[in-house]
């Protein structure tokens, strides 16, 4: 099995991510990472000189490579799950969960120093107006999980586990 976390820019995805798989035994990937592996780029210079759209498309076949994996745990960058046609890869290799971070909680988590390492945090102002953009996006994911608070990516993981293992209501109660 394949499970794709997808939320807006600091919702943990890679953190919560990494420990879910190591719990499961199963392969990380963080897309960001593979993408600038793979061409040799950070994110912010593909941004720069392929702008968002050849981004998209190097994301996409991040994206489709990960179907290699027999398992593994996939943290997809913020805007990934908002093109169509990387929600429809996903759901055709494996199962989405939305880390649902609230916009007041995300800017908490973005020091200065992360919001540089991001090409759309240009302001406050213009990360709400893309965190609005996208929430219907995140809303076609498979699985929910509501963060109200700074629960321990811990936590998170165990509770993210205990749902994929047990097949409880774990992640229909917020944090």
């Amino acid at each position: 099995m394949r499970l794709f976390l997808c939320g807006f820019m600091g919702a943990g995805k890679t953190k919560v991510g990494r420990l879910v798989a190591a719990k499961l035994g199963w392969p990380f990937v963080d897309l960001d990472q593979e993408i600038e592996s793979s061409s040799g780029r950070k994110v912010a210079e593909i941004f720069a000189e392929s702008g968002e759209s050849g981004f998209r498309q190097l994301e996409t076949a991040a994206l489709e490579a990960t179907a290699e994996l027999e398992n593994g745990v996939i943290a997809l960058g913020g805007g990934a799950f908002a093109v169509a046609e990387n929600r429809e890869i996903v759901g055709r290799l494996g199962l989405s969960l939305w880390l649902d971070v609230e916009f007041p909680l995300i800017l908490r988590r973005m020091t200065p120093e992360h919001r540089l390492k991001r090409p759309l945090f240009r302001d406050e102002s213009a990360a709400r107006a893309l965190y609005e953009r996208r929430l219907p996006s995140y809303r076609f994911a498979d699985l929910h999980l509501r963060i109200d608070s700074e629960a321990p990516a811990e936590e998170v993981a165990a509770r993210i586990v205990s749902t994929l293992e047990e097949g409880s209501s774990a992640l229909s109660r917020p944090f």
